[in-house]
């Protein structure tokens, strides 16, 4: 089970560091995304790179918990964020190994 973070922020643009722009007022550097990924091992770059765009989410999502409360959004309005988890069953492609 996984949430759908473009479905939760439909109009945002720029891919996660959009988001993460307009959400936490700071975008993600990218310029260490053009690397070789299928090398092994990875660099610490890369790990670094990997794991700041894994957890910009969590950040992002609370952020977005608190923001609603903070303001008072009524219950009626309320993003319900369950609403977009996605269920995915199968994944073809090779998990990564760090």
């Amino acid at each position: 089970m996984v949430l759908d973070m473009q479905k939760l922020f439909k109009g945002v643009t720029g891919g996660l560091s959009g988001l993460s722009k307009e959400i936490l007022g700071a975008g993600l550097n990218k310029t260490r995304r053009n690397s070789n990924w299928e090398q092994r091992p990875l660099t610490q770059n890369q790990k670094e790179y990997a794991a700041l765009d894994a957890v910009v989410l969590v950040h992002i999502f609370h952020e977005h918990m608190r923001r609603q409360a903070q303001f008072g959004v009524s219950e009626g309005s309320r993003v319900e964020w369950r609403s977009h988890v996605v269920s995915r069953v199968s994944c073809t492609r090779t998990p990564l190994r760090f």
